[in-house]
């Protein structure tokens, strides 16, 4: 199953990824050229914009998030063979309605819940918990039982 499905598309862009120009080839999982930045970049993440310009998994309590990962640098290679350009990785912005599995697994999301990005450890995930700027609006219900969340993308 994928981690990110588009039941309504928002804006697309392509923002620029770090290490890219040093990875020689091929994802594999264990690749130690692949670093632990590439690794974490998978689909259905949120994403924020780093001081230099590339993407970086959003933490609620110190970014201001940009957007969710239409396919991250993961899926990406294995799908296609090959690794990003230059031109980055798909970032799906406001205004969209998505389903995604990459909720933080500790809490239990009801519909109608605000949504935003977690912190620290799970900086990139879905979450309920109150913090930074309010990234959507719930759907759906998710917990870890049944981790897919549909939501509205704001």
């Amino acid at each position: 199953m994928s981690n990110l499905t588009i039941i309504h598309s928002g804006i697309r862009c392509s923002r620029p990824v770090k290490d890219i120009s040093t990875f020689p080839g091929f994802y594999d999982p264990n690749n130690l050229l692949a670093t632990t930045y590439l690794k974490s970049l998978i689909e259905g993440r949120l994403v924020a914009i780093d001081t230099d310009g590339t993407l970086k998994l959003a933490d609620g309590m110190t970014d201001t998030t940009f957007g969710i990962l239409v396919k991250g640098f993961v899926e990406y290679d294995l799908n296609s063979m090959t690794t990003p350009s230059d031109e980055g990785l798909s970032v799906m912005l406001g205004d969209a309605i998505l389903r995604s599995n990459q909720i933080d697994t500790a809490v239990t999301i009801a519909p109608g819940d605000k949504l935003y990005a977690g912190t620290g450890a799970k900086a990139g995930l879905i979450t309920n918990v109150v913090n930074g700027i309010l990234i959507g609006i719930a759907l759906s219900a998710a917990s870890s039982a049944a981790p897919t969340l549909e939501f509205k993308l704001i």
